[in-house]
């Protein structure tokens, strides 16, 4: 596994404001002979950010029921991410566009630490779900031939394919490599911000400690639906009367700040 540690403590500083990062605080709270974290790129859901390494996969946009971030959170944790049965990621058009330019293909493979031969087999394993809360990840871009990692935020509603303990791994509207955030300590925000980005409502996903079968997704209608590990809305069942309550609690609106439900990808 490529997992690196995860650091947990996301106490954002700096005000958003007409897109400038607010980094004055940070850098003033920062100890003399430390350097300032990096400033963490924010990412909407609908939008594929910063050097996308691949078109987006096929898949509509669909609605996801938001959740109140809980901060450090196992991949494991019934309810942490949404879905619906009719759209997944389509991780076979991914494959074969990184195939088809090794440039990209070669790149994206080191960055998972996988043999290029073997991303196609890699993307099928994994799982496309929905963030249900802004969430904080370390992401690959691709530039001059290589994945470029930063540190960044992706909105409730950004369509991503999980391994097999629930860690985000690909994100699907660019291809992106994914691993678990680095962050630690205060930090500005760049980037694609939105109504609602809080400096404490920042989720951190760390690996299950064990492998997880069957993943409990929460439908828009709050249903909890099934989806097994490695499949892809194919094999998806929903309990009768069934709702997840999980990272559920105390959600109301959506993370952009209206009524109703964030648009997803997945």
């Amino acid at each position: 596994m490529k997992y690196r540690p995860i650091l947990t403590t996301f106490a954002v500083a700096g005000l958003i404001c007409g897109g400038a990062v607010g980094t004055a605080m940070a850098a003033d709270s920062t100890p003399a002979g430390l350097a300032a974290p990096p400033a963490l790129v924010a990412q909407s859901a609908a939008t594929p950010g910063l050097n996308p390494f691949a078109p987006p996969a096929a898949g509509g946009l669909d609605a996801v029921l938001p959740a109140a971030s809980v901060g450090a959170v196992s991949g494991a944790t019934p309810g942490l991410y949404g879905g619906t049965r009719d759209n997944a990621c389509d991780s076979a058009s991914m494959a074969s566009f990184l195939q088809a330019n090794p440039d990209r293909g070669n790149a994206f493979a080191a960055a998972q630490q996988i043999a290029p031969a073997d991303i196609g087999g890699y993307l099928d394993a994994l799982t496309p779900v929905t963030l249900r809360a802004d969430t904080a990840v370390t992401n690959n871009g691709f530039s001059n031939g290589s994945a470029t990692p930063f540190q960044a935020v992706l909105q409730a509603g950004t369509a991503v394919m999980v391994d097999e303990f629930g860690v985000p791994q690909v994100r699907c509207a660019c291809g992106n490599p994914l691993e678990g955030s680095m962050q630690n300590g205060p930090a500005g925000l760049t980037g694609d911000t939105w109504e609602g980005l809080s400096s404490d409502d920042v989720d951190s996903i760390s690996a299950s400690d064990h492998r997880i079968d069957e993943f409990a997704l929460v439908t828009p209608t709050n249903e909890t639906m099934t989806r097994p590990t490695s499949s892809h809305g194919d094999r998806d069942y929903v309990t009768p009367g069934g709702s997840t309550t999980g990272t559920t609690a105390g959600t109301t609106g959506t993370t952009a700040g209206t009524t109703g439900t964030t648009a997803g990808t997945t």
